[in-house]
């Protein structure tokens, strides 16, 4: 069976999927998920829509993995901003969490058992898509590491993530890190908390990066999600991230798509 790089968006707006950079795909929907067949600088490629929410995205990640022997998977959408993003910065999350998961009292609140020290799914730091990462953060004068909160509500008021306590938590390494009694940060963990040392302050909100990550290392699968910022929390939200959508993503996907075709 033949490697497949994949590229996966919650809506196909996001990838300005009706573009020219596209033409001659394949549509092949399975299951309700949109999936298309190509080829990008000669390679094979793969696209995969899955509309919004955790529930599709690591569904049609699965049904993708379980179709094609996939090498590499890039997580490529909008999302929202809370703190010092602003529109148009583009985030590759280094650490992920969920900001509406909360089974307190059977356990602490936003504790995450199977998961990194304090819920966080750091990814490798030595990894082929931690390599574009950086490649990426070069080519780009406003990329930056960060942090991606996953929700099923699309968030127009930061009230909602400020009171998890999760968006100033490791912000900086001038911040003190607080581990859970008895818990120590791995190596791992702490490398990617200082690469996130210039990053901008506050975290990235959206509805399947977390999704994507934790299916993303269930499966072994190395991956990267890439987000930009297409607006920041407010109550102009829904408008600022409609426009967008149409006004500046599909020159910066574009971009982002030819720098990930050399891999």
């Amino acid at each position: 069976m033949t490697e497949r790089t994949a590229i996966v968006s919650a809506s196909a707006e996001e990838l300005d999927l009706s573009g020219p950079l596209w033409k001659g795909f394949v549509h092949k929907p399975v299951a309700g998920y949109q999936i298309y067949e190509g080829s990008l600088e000669g390679k094979p490629l793969v696209i995969l829509i899955t509309g919004w929410g955790k529930v599709r995205a690591a569904q049609g990640i699965t049904l993708l993995y379980c179709r094609y022997r996939l090498s590499q998977l890039f997580f490529i959408g909008a999302c929202g901003g809370i703190g010092g993003w602003q529109r148009g910065d583009i985030c590759i999350p280094l650490l992920f969490d969920y900001y509406d998961f909360n089974v307190y009292p059977l356990l602490e609140p936003y504790a995450y058992p199977p998961f990194e020290p304090d819920g966080y799914l750091p990814l490798k730091a030595g990894s082929r898509t931690m390599k574009l990462a950086g490649e990426l953060k070069a080519e780009f004068n406003r990329a930056y590491y960060g942090l991606a909160l996953t929700g099923d509500s699309f968030v127009s008021d930061a009230e909602i993530i400020h009171r998890t306590g999760k968006v100033i938590k490791h912000r900086s390494a001038t911040v003190p890190i607080k581990i859970k009694k008895g818990k120590r940060p791995s190596a791992e963990y702490l490398k990617l908390l200082q690469l996130m040392n210039n990053s901008p302050e506050g975290a990235i909100v959206d509805m399947e990066s977390t999704a994507v990550a934790e299916t993303c290392m269930n499966l072994k699968l190395d991956f990267l999600v890439i987000r930009i910022v297409s607006d920041c929390i407010d109550a102009n939200s829904h408008t600022d991230f409609t426009a967008f959508l149409s006004d500046t993503m599909p020159g910066m996907v574009k971009t982002l798509i030819n720098i990930i075709g050399k891999h």
